[in-house]
């Protein structure tokens, strides 16, 4: 197995405990009197001496309380502060073992921490006691499930008081005069100190075994590498969790030894953050990447006093040139690239003050850490400096996952060997590169596709807030397809701008990476990115994202009837708009013609068209088709219809042909509408609610039109018990007068002639189209598309008699627009209609004389 290690090998004691880590210091040592911690939650401050004191005290305290056993398991829940501090060295002072959980998240998620970690104590600020009360239940019957006999935890109480219930409190409760004992360990590298939960950007989080010797390392680690860097005159103002890695070595263990000042920032606002910056005069900075996109994009630095500021760490992909250079414009900082994880006691690769490296690399790997670059699921080493996926052996890696064997298989592979999962390159001095994450890429047809690069792509866009990057499956493909997510620039408040700028950005993008990188699932807009307390974007959480916070842009249509006529032709220029259709009918080979017609439609190619051959008059055939397509839509159309061979008078008409004409007409408006309401109303019940409420409408249009208009009037009325904070729903009914299509053609052959009179179609098909009065379906499309955006129940073309037509026809529903045309079209409707039906009754009498010749009505 081919190796590359650190050229730095240094020696790093195996029975120094942390405990005795906080009494020793780096050289020449700092005195006692040295300011290492102040906090913004309760305002206190910790010289070493303090520390030292206040924590010895109470561990004694707690040890002449709980005679905790060695080694028992303390779950800390409270925010970062002074306290934290404390109760963490404390604990470690009695031999015991932290269990740090994020005090901010849910009931549930507080829970697996539990479940995880099993704790004996939980100590916890106050406020969130009846959060962690409500955790221990949910572990209870976690664990039980499991078989495994867990009792409650004791419940100690810090910072403030519960609300209720009786609970011992720190530090009142365990005053001490005098502080326990030092201890000493023979073999620290047996000794657990924390069992830290990892970031959970794999899965859910895991618990990670760190001893006394993994800290201690690495922070021996720290200290040979570049201790410059970390001067004891050295400020940061932590805001990420002090229960998150990423701000547990610094401030607990490192920071005391070497002399950092750290201020605790219970959690981060930029305001608040800004002016502690002012105050503080931080010289280091901790460069989360949703806190560097702030910086650029905000003027705090202006307002505030950044000038002491030394160094920015970061620790995610490289910015692109034009947001590295607005980020140097902010404060004389440079930014220093860092490379760590929980299972690694914090850092593994750590740029120096001295170095000048590509903005591409991380840094040289601290001293007495060793890697392998591995390919092939890891049966065999890269090529000579990779890339390949990551294994590590050091001081500082964790020994293991806490009760999980099976983690430990699969994260060790080789007896002492991590497996990061991360994809690397190590030059010949040691630097490593990350390329990407094996369980982050993306699999398009067999390539992979990183997510960091893209991402450097879309956060340098002047659009782009930030953003992240993320699979979506497409089962017409049997692929995943790489797609963004994004925050946009508060610059573009018009929807339209917005929806322009998503495709600008995925235009952009598109083309500067290869083909196979493209962003072919699109760029979507979000509120915000599903993200670790330390700002690591969690890419399984991005999956959920389209019907979580997705605001949505390109919508998702169905046209039933959508094979041809009016309903093929809206289904077009929908297309041309940017939508993902799916038209249905019966007829196969038309629906083949028809897609391929509404695909050359198409505004880009990352939309999707689809065809589903069925029958919509059969209820059973309607619901299975429905509900078995990929997405649901935003918006049906009901299109499907044609009375081309039930037409004629009443009594000539045969039983039969009435059934098929309110099947073909009706019955294959009504039974998708139901459907597909239906499935929207129970998706709302498992969808969070998002920024703005889904827009969903049902639209009829079809020949039986006085069915279709009671039913849309009706059904108008009853979605508006469904609306609400998810989904806004609306029924609009399109009411088309003739227009030419192959349908309607068709009909003329079974009209009676008395029908083609009244509504003045006899003749040719070249006399409709000189007449103006017939247009064909493609030319009136576009103006009922715009008219349905308008939202108004009724919908039309701009053609004069179908607006009279509904102006008589109104009753009970409600107006379009203000009211002010159909009011007009009404009045002069009450003026026109009477003299068009006494022309058409005389004109109906007439035709009935005229064929009886006074004797008995022909019929035609």
């Amino acid at each position: 197995m081919k190796t590359y290690r650190s050229p730095t090998i240094i020696d790093i004691p195996t029975d120094l405990s942390l405990t005795e880590l906080l009494h020793t210091t780096t050289t020449p040592p700092l005195p006692p009197s040295h300011l290492i911690s102040t906090d913004s939650l309760t305002h206190r401050s910790l010289t070493l001496h303090e520390l030292r004191t206040n924590a010895g005290r109470l561990a004694h305290g707690l040890q002449n309380t709980f005679r905790p056993r060695d080694q028992a398991h303390w779950a800390i829940i409270l925010p970062n502060s002074c306290d934290y501090v404390e109760i963490v060295h404390a604990v470690l002072w009695t031999g015991g073992v932290l269990c740090p959980i994020n005090h901010a998240i849910v009931a549930a998620e507080i829970a697996h921490g539990l479940v995880v970690t099993r704790p004996e104590y939980v100590v916890v600020c106050g406020p969130v006691v009846s959060k962690v009360e409500e955790a221990i239940g949910i572990a209870e019957k976690e664990l039980k499930s499991q078989g495994v006999f867990w009792t409650a935890p004791a419940i100690i109480t810090i910072v403030e008081r519960a609300p209720s219930g009786s609970y011992y409190h720190v530090p009142d409760d365990f005053a001490s005069s005098t502080t326990l004992p030092i201890p000493h360990y023979a073999d620290t590298r047996i000794k657990l100190a924390t069992i830290h939960l990892s970031s959970g950007t794999t899965g859910k989080p895991k618990g990670v075994e760190l001893t006394h010797y993994n800290f201690v390392a690495n922070c021996k680690q720290l200290e040979a590498h570049d201790a410059t860097q970390f001067h004891r005159g050295s400020r940061i103002v932590g805001f990420t969790p002090y229960a998150h890695i990423g701000n547990t070595t610094f401030p607990l263990f490192f920071g005391p030894y070497m002399g950092i000042w750290h201020h605790a920032m219970p959690q981060f606002e930029l305001e608040a953050f800004a002016k502690l910056v002012d105050s503080v005069k931080p010289t280091i900075f901790q460069g989360v990447p949703s806190v560097v996109i702030s910086l650029v994009n905000t003027d705090v630095t202006e307002r505030y006093d950044f000038s002491k500021a030394e160094k920015i760490d970061c620790g995610g992909p490289p910015f692109k040139k034009e947001m590295f250079e607005r980020l140097m414009s902010r404060a004389p900082w440079r930014v220093n690239q860092v490379y760590g994880m929980t299972e690694a006691a914090g850092y593994v690769a750590y740029q120096r003050k001295s170095d000048v490296q590509p903005e591409t690399v991380v840094g040289p790997l601290l001293p007495n850490i060793e890697i392998t670059l591995r390919v092939n699921d890891g049966k065999d080493d890269a090529p000579e400096g990779g890339p390949g996926e990551m294994w590590l052996r050091g001081p500082n890696i964790t020994r293991g996952y806490a009760f999980n064997s099976e983690a430990n298989k699969n994260a060790f592979p080789v007896e002492g060997w991590y497996n990061t999962g991360d994809v690397c390159t190590i030059s010949a001095t040691s630097i490593i590169s990350v390329v990407g994450r094996t369980k982050e890429l993306i699999k398009y047809k067999g390539f992979q596709v990183s997510p960091a690069e893209l991402e450097t792509y879309l956060n340098s866009h002047p659009h782009v807030t930030e953003s992240g990057v993320g699979p979506v499956y497409d089962e017409s493909q049997l692929t995943e397809l790489p797609t963004a997510y994004v925050v946009l620039r508060e610059h573009l408040i018009q929807e339209k701008d917005r929806k322009q700028a998503l495709l600008e950005i995925q235009a952009e993008v598109d083309g500067k990476v290869s083909g196979y990188k493209k962003l072919r699932g699109g760029v979507w807009e979000v509120k915000s990115l599903p993200k670790n307390p330390t700002g690591k974007i969690l890419r399984k959480q991005l999956k959920e994202q389209r019907i979580k916070d997705v605001l949505t842009v390109k919508k998702t249509v169905f046209v039933v009837g959508g094979s041809g006529g009016l309903g093929k032709e809206m289904a077009k220029v929908l297309s041309a708009q940017g939508a993902d259709i799916t038209i249905f009918a019966r007829n196969l080979a038309q629906l083949d013609i028809a897609k391929e017609e509404i695909a050359s439609a198409r505004k880009s190619d990352n939309q999707t068209i689809h065809a589903v051959a069925v029958d919509m008059s059969d209820a059973s055939a309607t619901h299975s088709t429905l509900i078995a397509q990929p997405r649901l839509p935003d918006t049906l159309y009901c299109v499907a219809g044609g009375t081309a061979n039930e037409l004629g008078y009443m009594i000539d008409v045969e039983p039969s042909a009435f059934e098929r004409c309110m099947n073909n007409n009706f019955y294959s408006s009504l039974y998708p509408a139901q459907t597909i309401l239906k499935a929207w109303v129970e998706d709302d019940k498992t969808t969070p609610k998002p920024p703005i409420p889904r827009d969903r409408r049902i639209i009829f249009v079809n020949s039986a039109k006085f069915a279709q208009r009671g039913l849309a009037d009706t059904l108008r009325l009853e979605v508006t018990r469904y609306s609400g904070p998810i989904s806004l729903y609306k029924v609009q009914c399109i009411f088309a007068h003739n227009f030419i299509t192959p349908t309607f053609i068709a009909e003329q052959k079974n009209k009676p002639e008395l029908t083609k009179r009244l509504e003045g179609t006899t003749g040719s098909l070249q006399d409709w189209e000189n007449s103006g009065k017939f247009p064909y379906a493609e030319e009136i499309a576009p103006e009922i598309v715009a008219a349905v955006q308008t939202g108004d129940f009724a919908v039309m073309d701009g053609r004069f008699e179908p607006q009279l037509c509904w102006a008589m026809a109104i009753g009970t529903s409600p107006k379009r627009g203000w009211g002010v045309w159909d009011t007009f079209f009404a009045m002069l409707a009450s003026i026109i209609f009477p003299i068009i039906t006494w022309d058409w009754a005389k004109m109906t009498k007439g035709d009935a004389l005229r064929r009886s010749g006074g004797g008995d009505v022909k019929r035609d």
